[in-house]
């Protein structure tokens, strides 16, 4: 990808300003970082008043995601940022892919099989090669240290490492309050309706980790991922009452959600929602120079295999949601693994189309889990048809992976040039 693709592995002009900006607050101790945030822009807007008090306005971002950042900031300049930040960056989505793949083994076969030493390597390969995990490389966003700590508190579960998971799944929610937040609602209501729907079998479904199972280790988890939540409105509710108020910039939610206004022309409805699918937005094809050309042969041949790249992704993403489905079938002794981030992605698509619409390269990211997931569920269940062999199951899937690696790696090359 680094010699081959258009834009390289290297981080985006913009997502290193954003980073520079980011840090420049931290380690300049800028009023923002004692309620826990900083900001990408580059100045911050402060308004004097005649009562010594001071109004900040700017676009609000999390600290504790660039704290690794201003880290190799503090030591040298932009110079050794721009080397070493995205250094960083592959070693931490390296690290997703070698926790994907550790639950891949977990929920697909037995551990200790010898199928294991092909699914893990196939799972970190499609993983790392996808769309979403290619555009996280030139500039990444919350949800991939997220994805990481997340996965990682369920790993931690599954090794019993009950403590560490807690502390693994925390810091997952104070990167991202909203995604956690959407995952305790996930088991307020999956509570709720147990006990309304009480005379059913209730044991059948296994959603919460490995050593949440009492009503009292229920609560703690739902308690876990909610406390972020708080955390974060607490710390903009002091920023707005302090002798420094602090205003957020960002958009709101009913905007994210699309419903603000009819001169949204940003939101589109389900289908720009879940354009992410094709790993590109067809609108690249335009962008390509192939339309300037159309009246020639190689313009033709350029824009019918763009858009034939991009459909072709958006079917097997599809056949991977497939995959999920099986899985959530067939292994439901590890339901928990999957299902809850998988309704709370949904819940996400659904909610906020607008927000997904135009920031398609960001909230996508936690899409190359059940991408790799069910991708290699679904081949793995096809070959097994075919024959009990564990060998022969092997030899029928490489073909079907090596496809799914070149179609992606195709795709990530249309990745237009902000991402």
């Amino acid at each position: 990808m680094e010699r081959f693709s258009p834009l390289g592995i290297s981080w985006r002009p913009y997502h290193l300003e954003r980073v520079t900006n980011a840090i420049s607050h931290i380690i300049n101790n800028s009023a923002l970082i004692r309620f826990g945030f900083t900001s990408s822009d580059k100045t911050l807007e402060i308004t004097s008043h005649s009562n010594s008090y001071q109004t900040i306005t700017a676009y609000l971002v999390s600290a504790i995601t660039y704290l690794p950042h201003a880290v190799i900031g503090k030591f040298d300049s932009a110079i050794q940022l721009e080397t070493y930040g995205p250094i960083y960056d592959y070693i931490w989505i390296c690290c997703i892919g070698v926790i994907v793949s550790e639950l891949s083994i977990m929920i697909i076969c037995a551990y200790k099989s010898i199928e294991n030493l092909y699914i893990g390597p196939a799972t970190f390969i499609i993983f790392l090669s996808s769309p979403w995990s290619y555009r996280m490389m030139l500039g990444p966003w919350n949800e991939v240290p997220f994805l990481g700590f997340y996965l990682l508190s369920l790993l931690l579960f599954w090794k019993r490492l009950k403590i560490a998971g807690i502390a693994s799944y925390f810091i997952a929610g104070l990167i991202s309050w909203l995604w956690s937040l959407i995952i305790s609602f996930f088991f307020i209501l999956e509570y709720i309706l147990s006990q309304i729907f009480s005379g059913r079998r209730q044991r059948d479904l296994n959603l919460l980790p490995q050593g949440f199972q009492s009503k009292k280790e229920r609560m703690i988890y739902i308690m876990i991922g909610i406390i972020p939540t708080l955390i974060h409105f607490s710390s903009l509710t002091i920023a707005r009452l302090s002798d420094t108020i602090v205003r957020n910039t960002g958009s709101s939610g009913i905007n994210r959600i699309g419903l603000d206004s009819l001169g949204n022309i940003h939101h589109g409805g389900i289908l720009a929602a879940m354009q992410f699918l094709g790993g590109n937005r067809l609108s690249v094809c335009l962008d390509k120079g192939y339309t300037h050309g159309l009246y020639e042969l190689s313009g033709k041949i350029g824009l019918y295999n763009c858009g034939l790249s991009i459909i072709g992704m958006l079917c097997l993403s599809l056949v991977s949601v497939v995959g999920i489905i099986f899985l959530a079938k067939r292994k439901r002794e590890t339901l928990w693994a999957f299902i809850p981030l998988a309704w709370t992605f949904l819940s996400f698509c659904m909610l906020f189309q607008q927000s997904l619409a135009v920031h398609l390269l960001g909230h996508s990211f936690i899409f190359s889990y059940f991408f790799a997931l069910g991708m290699i569920g679904i081949i793995k269940i096809v070959a097994s048809k075919l024959s009990s062999r564990i060998v022969n199951q092997i030899i029928f899937s490489m073909p079907c992976v090596i496809g799914v690696i070149i179609t992606s790696a195709r795709v990530s090359y249309l990745t237009g040039v902000n991402g």
